[in-house]
């Protein structure tokens, strides 16, 4: 992409977010800003250099009640998508997406990846069994079940060779034995198994790092604090400093410049209705 493109990718995540962040506030409704989008806020007051998306969470609950006013309470061109309102889904958690805009995917990379509309990525945050055996055997499921869920997607890379296409596509056949609908939920309820009883920890199961750093105390999420990013203030967990050091160690330390990567490289082009 180029850097113009860059910058309106950017922009369009922001606009997501303002909305996401209008609704919550408006509704009483909790989220943070996590992961990198919460190290951007600290290190960079904004995006990471080289980043460019934005995730946040919200406790179960807050989760299950923005999944159920979102379409009502976002404006037109936005749109909340999960499992519950998408009969073909592959994702283990939400996406806010802007209708007016489109990603392009690079086909360099992409075989057969569908183009999509810009979105903010939305976690739930369960709790977590105090057993360790518990948890671990939990960490191993999720971790399981979302790999299928990829596998399910059959997403084909140009690097394929044509017995790797092939295996795929008869790979994703068996698995589609269980309806997308049922196989969605059996990996939610996984996730919130335990979301009844508060034993003291926070967990994003559905996130890609692993399940032992997302294992945070409450008391670090609390109910959150504004930070500012890119001119804005978003709402992150209330020890902030706490959280970065659980996932990243030594934060503010930037990573060698091969360790800079650069996820832009996967999208060829976008669309964004300051184009129109």
């Amino acid at each position: 992409m180029r850097q113009e493109q860059i910058g309106e990718l950017r922009m369009s995540l922001l606009t997501i977010m303002d909305e996401i962040h209008r609704v919550c506030e408006e509704n009483n409704i909790t989220y943070y800003i996590i992961g990198g989008t919460a190290l951007g806020a600290v290190r960079h007051k904004g995006f990471i250099p080289w980043d460019t998306d934005i995730d946040i969470a919200m406790r179960r609950e807050d989760y299950d009640k923005f999944l159920a006013c979102a379409n009502k309470k976002l404006k037109s061109n936005f749109y909340c998508a999960c499992y519950l309102n998408e009969d073909k889904w592959t994702h283990p958690h939400a996406l806010v997406f802007d209708n007016n805009t489109v990603i392009h995917w690079n086909r360099n990379y992409y075989k057969n990846k569908a183009d999509c509309p810009i979105y903010v990525d939305v976690f739930p945050l369960d709790y977590a069994p105090k057993d360790e055996r518990l948890q671990e055997q939990q960490a191993i499921r999720i971790r399981k079940k979302i790999y299928l869920q990829s596998r399910r997607e059959c997403i084909l890379y140009q690097r394929n060779n044509f017995f790797q296409i092939l295996a795929k596509k008869l790979f994703a056949l068996v698995l589609h034995i269980q309806s997308d609908s049922s196989f969605d939920k059996s990996l939610d309820d996984l996730m919130k198994k335990y979301s009844e009883h508060n034993n003291g920890n926070l967990c994003s199961m559905a996130s890609h790092y692993s399940y032992k750093k997302q294992l945070m105390p409450v008391e670090i999420y609390g109910f959150g604090k504004l930070y500012e990013f890119e001119g804005r203030h978003y709402r992150g967990p209330a020890d902030i400093d706490e959280y970065l050091k659980r996932l990243f160690g030594n934060y503010m330390e930037l990573p060698p410049v091969e360790k800079r990567t650069e996820y832009m490289d996967y999208i060829s082009d976008i669309v964004t209705n300051r184009e129109a």
